[in-house]
């Protein structure tokens, strides 16, 4: 017959043995709880020391576009100025030389042809100025969208899901000559006919010509280089 003095000895035991297991089990969870509450201050630490630095970026970055945003404008105004100035001097030149009974001079025809590069640079360097304010702008948005990210801890491989995700549809086919949408280009339209290249004063655009798009409006009816940069930022 077991003896009560053994019966309370396995009793103890067992529950020695059970408090033990239980004890290791929560030791463990601490140990872990703590392994993750010190990675989570490692990325709140990391966070906040890419929050500081985008900030100061940020700042200077503003102050930048700012700056460069004032001389492209200024240039942008000029240049334009310059295109004008270059298309009266192309018109007076084309309409004497059509005036005359006789065939253009190779110095005239080089007059006229100096004239229309000059004006075909100087719309390039627009269109490149005004891609500049773009290009500060759309840097800046995005790294408001990163700081953004960041205080929401939505921020994934150093950038945000909505940049991520953002994406450029291509421009729709367009013909100048149906004056429709989605059917074909106006280069490959049918009812396109090939003929000789007319005088300079009969001239009114390149049936090739791509259509007027403005990367500042993503939209279609003027270029970039005419669009309102004052309006725009």
């Amino acid at each position: 017959m077991v003896s009560y003095s053994s019966f309370f000895n396995d009793l103890y035991s067992a529950q020695l043995k059970e408090i033990e297991t239980e004890k290791s089990t929560l030791v463990k969870q601490i140990e872990t709880r703590g392994a993750l509450i010190k990675e989570k201050d490692l990325k709140i630490t990391q966070h906040q020391e890419e929050l500081k630095k985008l900030s100061k970026e940020n700042i200077s970055l503003k102050e930048k576009s700012a700056n460069v945003a004032d001389d492209l404008v200024q240039q942008n105004q000029q240049l334009l100025e310059k295109v004008k100035n270059l298309e009266a001097e192309l018109a007076a030149t084309c309409s004497l030389t059509n005036g005359t009974s006789e065939e253009p001079t190779n110095t005239e025809n080089e007059i006229i042809s100096k004239l229309k590069q000059e004006k075909e640079d100087s719309l390039a360097e627009i269109e490149f100025l005004k891609a500049e304010i773009v290009y500060l702008h759309m840097k800046n948005e995005n790294l408001k969208a990163r700081m953004e990210s960041i205080e929401n801890g939505d921020l994934k491989n150093g950038e945000p899901e909505e940049v991520k995700k953002r994406n450029i549809l291509p421009p729709r086919l367009f013909c100048d000559i149906c004056d429709e949408f989605d059917l074909h280009e106006t280069e490959d339209c049918p009812k396109q006919e090939m003929s000789e290249s007319p005088p300079c004063t009969q001239y009114h655009g390149n049936p090739k010509q791509e259509r007027p798009f403005c990367e500042i409006c993503e939209a279609f009816g003027h270029l970039t280089a005419n669009c309102d940069v004052d309006e725009t930022f």
